[in-house]
């Protein structure tokens, strides 16, 4: 039996279908939580939510004389807070757009898969202390990742410390990597051409490098250090999903840090080959949701 994490919620089944009604029923008293209620059309939509208030709804997108979408209008206008958790045997990314711009917070595919729903349920009901969380281990797990790496490659250990003020200036070379999962996050990874140099040349076996040699190897270390403390976080909790962007890379002699880029906790790494700063942060409001 899988287990949930969250407290027991208040769940209303909207689903045509008595089949679906019953596998879900079995599925949520399975994951500890109460089923207060169904529905299969709009006006039993609006009267049971009305009368239970619950937490949560489970939403099919195929319901007779409406669907999903409006269904899940109409208990945002009444209850902003319940969540709404589409139930679909179709799931395709214009859909979920659609879902999501409707007021929807999940997506699960039908047949539903227990863990599945569990974990999409206990990231909603739990997200302010995911979020908290994830922002402490984003900082712990980026620093041990770009430790690792540098021990990998040159052999040494880097020393960490949090910068006094914010930064603005960039040394030359900036690699910006988006981060998708549960929520949004951005990795950003400073350096000096030179610093990026000393990497190429270590890495390559030759003194001689082409400068686009030196800025694809930034992007490299910086997609190889995202990954690896990416994964050291999926580890312990894998309710995050996390997954990459590709690096996109800034460059130039007067190049600036944005305020934006900036947001969440930096870190100054001082290593042999230079400074190197890293910068992680996570937010609500882009989550991959499904």
């Amino acid at each position: 039996m899988v287990q949930n994490t969250s407290p027991p919620q208040r769940i209303v089944i909207v689903d045509d279908s008595p089949f679906s009604v019953s596998v879900l029923e079995n599925i949520l008293a399975d994951l500890g939580h109460n089923v207060v209620g169904s529905a299969d059309s709009l006006e039993k939509t609006i009267e049971v939510v009305k009368e239970h208030t619950p937490d949560l709804v489970t939403m099919d997108m195929t319901i007779p004389g409406t669907d999903g979408l409006e269904c899940t209008e109409a208990i945002k206008k009444r209850l902003p807070k319940t969540k709404v958790i589409i139930i679909s045997s179709l799931k395709d990314e214009a859909m979920m757009k659609k879902a999501k711009a409707a007021g929807a917070e999940g997506y699960v595919q039908k047949p539903v898969d227990s863990e599945e729903l569990g974990q999409v349920i206990d990231r909603l009901v739990n997200e302010d202390q995911l979020l908290m969380k994830l922002n402490e281990l984003g900082k712990l797990a980026f620093q041990e990742a770009l430790m690792n790496n540098m021990n990998r490659i040159f052999g040494e250990k880097a020393t960490f410390h949090e910068p006094e003020g914010a930064l603005s200036q960039s040394q030359g070379i900036s690699v910006v990597i988006g981060i998708i999962g549960a929520f949004g996050g951005r990795f950003v990874m400073d350096l000096s051409y030179a610093s990026a140099e000393e990497v190429v040349k270590k890495m390559l076996r030759r003194e001689t490098v082409e400068k686009d040699e030196v800025l694809n190897s930034a992007g490299e270390l910086a997609n190889v250090i995202a990954g690896n403390a990416c994964s050291m976080i999926n580890q312990i909790n894998k309710l995050y999903g996390l997954r990459l962007a590709p690096p996109t890379i800034y460059h130039g002699e007067s190049l600036k840090l944005s305020t934006a880029n900036l947001a969440g906790t930096t870190l100054v790494a001082e290593t042999t080959i230079g400074v190197i700063r890293l910068n992680i942060g996570f937010a609500k409001g882009e989550q991959v949701w499904m």
